[in-house]
């Protein structure tokens, strides 16, 4: 079995691209480093606040407080906060609060809510998490 190490805290494990956003303001949807953002109507960025929501970007990765924009990994390997327990292996998806959850696998007959939770895929989980709040590493591919 392979084992991830991580040097400090930064949630960038692996980088692939990222892209600067302004961010929202707005109480509640101010993203923190770490989390998973998605992208609003007015083109700013906010923290996740649903689960498995197909308007998903990536995880903040830094925060200019004073220019307002932040800079969001949309491909790379990278820590985040899990919303329930997941096991490695599991195909995530945005959770509220800007975590991560794993998408519940499709039952026998197929159902309009397996597609969409397929559609909202943002990565798999590189490690496991045991509860809420733990530190999950996901392999980011955000469609």
């Amino acid at each position: 079995m392979s084992t991830i190490v991580r040097v400090g805290s930064h949630p960038l494990i692996a980088q692939l691209f990222t892209f600067t956003f302004e961010y929202s303001t707005v109480a509640g949807e101010e993203p923190s480093v770490g989390d998973v953002v998605i992208l609003k109507s007015d083109g700013k960025v906010k923290k996740s606040d649903a689960d498995f929501s197909l308007a998903a970007l990536g995880v903040v990765l830094s925060k200019n407080t004073s220019a307002g924009i932040c800079t969001v990994c949309m491909h790379g390997i990278v820590a985040v906060t899990a919303a329930a327990a997941i096991n490695r292996g599991a195909v995530v998806g945005s959770a509220a609060n800007g975590r991560v959850k794993a998408i519940p696998a499709a039952g026998a007959t197929y159902a309009a809510s397996d597609v969409e939770n397929a559609k909202a895929k943002i990565g798999k989980a590189l490690t496991s998490a045991a509860a809420a709040g733990d530190t999950v590493v996901i392999a980011l591919e955000v469609a």
